[in-house]
């Protein structure tokens, strides 16, 4: 069977975990497109994803060091335009205007600007070290500094305008409501909320897919609801406001719908996530559903 018929045939509804989820909260996923057309090749190795609007995706490609934007005709997701970053990318955000683009090994952070997509290099206090990025609603981004365990904030200009002292391990990043943000420690399979005075105000556990221990390496926030990326459960988990889970969405597998060793989720204006399914070398779109209770 041909990659069309594939997909044609695989639409992947995301099913609840009994006995998990609380018998009123039904909310989860169901597996929308694979960004990539029928016969191309565009996204080898996506290490971060990001939406700028609902009609528009970026994604960093550790293949030949690349930002690939992708925009939406209305019936197709195509190429767009390529832009050659100076070093291996490691993560992308947006903040409603810009793009920022972090690199590996300590190469620094490259702002991505304007209708062509022009890079822009942003400056860090010395001794910093850019991680992942998040963008903040309304403007400005959050810096993971591995090397001084903390959370630089900048702000619309690119400057540094505060730092919060984190925990060791940080890789999921994500800005809250309140001016506080969300950071995942893998290694621990927990995920710790901040307010906007560096306070850690939660701190959960994300379970496992036994007999693998949870991986949260990417987080979004949607409205009230956190989604966690777990990289070796190849899987989206939704948690509401009460930091209780809602949904599981996807496993492990190579058809669409399924991931294998995903690296980064984004969430566009409207709701929709995008993940960078790594290891499948594709980014794929999951559509919010609400599930009526059975009857």
């Amino acid at each position: 069977m041909n990659r069309r018929g594939l997909i044609l045939a695989s639409i992947l509804l995301l099913s609840a975990l009994p006995g998990v989820f609380a018998a009123d909260d039904a909310r989860l996923f169901a597996w929308d497109v694979i960004v990539d057309s029928e016969d191309s090749n565009s996204v080898r190795k996506p290490t971060g994803v990001a939406a700028g609007s609902d009609t528009e995706l970026a994604v960093v490609d550790a293949h030949e060091n690349r930002l690939i934007i992708f925009g939406y005709t209305g019936t197709e997701w195509t190429e767009q335009q390529t832009v050659n970053l100076p070093a291996v990318p490691l993560a992308i955000a947006h903040d409603g205007t810009r793009y920022l683009v972090s690199m590996r090994k300590g190469k620094g952070l490259t702002a991505v600007e304007g209708p062509r997509h022009q890079l822009r290099p942003v400056s860090l206090p010395v001794g910093s070290v850019a991680g992942v990025v998040a963008g903040i609603p309304g403007g400005g981004f959050l810096v993971h500094d591995p090397a001084g365990h903390q959370i630089l904030k900048l702000d619309r200009a690119g400057k540094v305008d505060g730092a919060t002292p984190v925990e060791a391990g940080v890789v999921g990043l994500a800005a809250a409501r309140g001016g506080g943000f969300f950071a995942s420690r893998p290694a621990a399979a927990e995920i710790l909320g901040y307010d906007a005075t560096g306070k850690i105000t939660n701190r959960w556990s994300v379970p496992s897919v036994e007999p693998v221990p949870a991986w949260p390496v990417s987080l979004v926030q949607i409205e009230g609801d956190l989604i966690a990326l777990d990289r070796h459960g190849h899987r989206l988990v939704l948690f509401n406001n009460k930091q209780q889970i809602q949904g599981i969405g996807a496993r492990r597998g190579w058809e669409p719908g399924l991931l294998l060793f995903p690296a980064a989720v984004s969430a566009f204006p409207d709701g929709r996530v995008a993940v960078a399914d790594q290891m499948n070398g594709r980014v794929q779109i999951y559509r919010r559903i609400e599930e009526e209770a059975a009857p």
